[in-house]
């Protein structure tokens, strides 16, 4: 996106503070998805619990592949734990797999209240993160419609992918990780958010198509 476009979509945030918080318009709506973007915008594995250990079972069932492809990005480290031979003996050790220094950047302390792009779980812990969704514009909405004492609209935007990490181009991440590459797909789609009207002005709700 160019400079021009960003520095429009920043005007608009910034704008938004000045105008009638609670009138429906490009501004209002664009400064309530940015606020929800911030907070639960961030784009992870869903990988929560460190260190990771993989028996033979778990193994066997293909869980460690998408371990050895952060590996082999250099994030994390695989060492056998237990006693015994891990080739004679296999279901008598089992592969630990801690974060690296270079993981550390990407390492995102996630609250219970946020999603997870792989799993879904809404359990707090640390997970590796290779970007953020970042409002580009909005294209165009619907209402506002009035429900009881309720005001929503239907805000149709587009976002961009900041801060993307490269080894989440990686080939071998992106085929562990299918989510990856569908994610940056969408990022040049319009994408749908529903907007609902606060006493303090408009905010974006958690439910997004």
């Amino acid at each position: 996106m160019s400079l021009i476009k960003g520095c429009a979509v920043l005007l608009a945030v910034l704008l938004a503070g000045c105008s009638n918080q609670q009138t429906a318009n490009e501004e209002n709506f664009a400064y309530a998805i940015t606020r929800r973007l911030e907070q639960d915008g961030h784009l992870c594995l869903g990988l929560r619990a460190w260190p990771i250990d993989v028996d033979l079972v778990q193994r066997l069932r293909g869980v460690e592949g998408s371990l050895v492809a952060l590996e082999v990005a250099g994030l994390i480290r695989g060492e056998w734990m237990g006693s015994g031979d891990a080739f004679l003996e296999p279901d008598a050790r089992v592969k630990r797999y801690t974060l690296t220094d270079a993981a550390i950047p990407y390492i995102h302390q996630r609250p219970a209240a946020e999603r997870r792009v792989r799993t879904g779980s809404s359990a707090p812990g640390r997970d590796l993160c290779w970007g953020r969704k970042e409002l580009e514009r909005i294209v165009d909405w619907s209402g506002p419609l009035r429900l009881g004492e309720y005001r929503t609209a239907d805000v149709t935007y587009r976002y961009r992918i900041a801060d993307m990490a490269g080894w989440a181009l990686l080939p071998q991440v992106q085929e562990a990780f299918p989510e990856i590459p569908r994610i940056i797909e969408r990022a040049a789609t319009d994408r749908r958010q529903i907007v609902y009207l606060s006493p303090t002005g408009w905010e974006a709700g958690k439910h997004e198509e």
